[in-house]
């Protein structure tokens, strides 16, 4: 294993081979879950990978912890903190598989996860990028929660329109979508979120799929995130509802063949993530609702997946609501403003005087 903080940028000698499988891993301030991420990954049945850390600028034992590991497959490298996003760009830049995974430091990997993984991309040369489900556990450990996906890359990819279909640690990809797609955004204005905007852009040149195992644990850690340069607790669940809804809106026009993104994509990507401060103008819902199923008869040629026709029954459904509920808040909020602008002011002091007696 090398430590290169006080060093140049460049990786310690190695052998002429590259490895089947490259594994990165971004870490900030990972010290107390890191090392059973890392024994997940040295303890997997399949041998032929690297493990590429990079220190993000942690401030506690992260650094000691990584480097009680000796096993001459880890590469090690810190450096100041920079981003979850550029931290896992500097890993992919070194990585020299064949296949990829991007694995967050608080997650487990099940022992044949690695093999199970490789053994569907060799015999699936179509699919471009397999995740697998996953169980849900916190730091203390299992909740009885899973992440059952879709499996199907035709079912991926309509539900991509709404949410990412994926936990990104499970995440196995060939190197060559990174030459086609690029790597992680790191543009403010496409962050946070960006696992779903990776898998957003792969979605719209390859076909991707889910294995149905539970290989990967997933920890719901709170703030969790390996950057501190992100928002911690003002406006950050306003700033990632609104990137999801925007990629959202993405998913929707590029499933449309729309080459701009309109205001019914927009309102769209909005409503279906209860962003209804997102919303501009007067959204049209019959347009909408027109997008949404022209997207699945599109997919459905495409893939030729029956499981799509149901799902976006399933999911206009649940529009609706989402649709219906902003509505009768419009209008609660218009018939509030109607009554305040129409209404003398001696008619809302009565008002006021009427409500105070009653308590």
């Amino acid at each position: 294993m090398s430590d290169m903080s006080d060093m140049p940028d460049f990786l310690p000698t190695k052998n002429d081979i590259n490895p089947m499988l490259s594994v990165v891993m971004a870490v900030k301030n990972g010290g107390l879950l890191i090392a059973d991420a890392i024994q997940s990954i040295l303890d997997q049945t399949f041998s032929d990978f690297e493990l590429i850390i990079i220190n993000d600028g942690s401030t506690d034992d992260t650094l000691a912890t990584i480097s009680r590991f000796n096993d001459p497959r880890i590469t090690l490298i810190s450096q100041e903190n920079q981003g979850v996003s550029r931290a896992s760009n500097r890993g992919l830049s070194l990585a020299r598989g064949k296949y990829i995974v991007r694995h967050d430091h608080d997650d487990l990997s099940m022992p044949t996860r690695f093999a199970k993984q490789i053994q569907f991309l060799e015999n699936s040369p179509q699919c471009a990028l397999l995740g697998t489900a996953a169980e849900v556990w916190t730091p203390k450990g299992p909740t009885g929660r899973f992440r059952d996906l879709p499996t199907n890359p035709g079912a991926i990819a309509f539900d991509l329109i709404f949410d990412s279909p994926f936990v990104l640690s499970s995440c196995m990809f060939r190197r060559e979508v990174l030459d086609k797609v690029g790597s992680f955004s790191t543009d403010e204005a496409r962050t946070p979120m960006e696992d779903y905007e990776f898998v957003s852009r792969v979605g719209r040149h390859y076909e991707m799929a889910n294995l149905p195992e539970r290989l990967v644990v997933y920890r719901e850690v709170p703030n969790s995130e390996s950057s501190s340069i992100r928002p911690n607790q003002v406006g950050a669940s306003d700033l990632v509802v609104s990137r999801v809804s925007l990629f959202s809106a993405e998913n929707l026009a590029f499933a449309n063949g729309l080459k701009d993104l309109g205001n019914d994509a927009i309102n769209f990507g909005a409503i279906s993530h209860w962003y209804f401060k997102g919303i501009v103008g007067t959204p049209n819902y019959l347009l909408i609702r027109n997008l949404v199923e022209k997207a699945a008869a599109n997919l459905n040629i495409r893939f030729r997946d029956p499981a799509i026709a149901k799902l976006a029954a399933q999911r206009l459904a649940t529009l609706d609501y989402q649709y219906y509920t902003y509505a009768g808040q419009q209008f609660k909020w218009q018939r509030i403003k109607y009554i305040l602008q129409n209404r003398p002011l001696s008619a809302h002091f009565a008002s006021a005087l009427k409500w105070f007696s009653s308590k």
